[in-house]
């Protein structure tokens, strides 16, 4: 059962990295954004992501 949770987490972590990459290129394509902002952006959106998940857990 815990190598199954494992797994999950895991590919869990490998979609939102995938979409993180594609948002930072969808940003500095269209917007032509400098990038320590879209690190700010992603960032925050990764922390907020991660909390909401850890609450949503617990």
């Amino acid at each position: 059962v815990i190598i199954i949770i494992i797994i999950i987490i895991i590919i869990i972590i490998i979609i939102i990295i995938i979409i993180i990459i594609i948002i930072i290129i969808i940003f500095v394509v269209v917007f032509e954004l400098p990038v320590p902002v879209i690190v700010v952006v992603v960032v925050f959106i990764v922390v907020e992501s991660y909390l909401f998940s850890t609450l949503h857990v617990h």
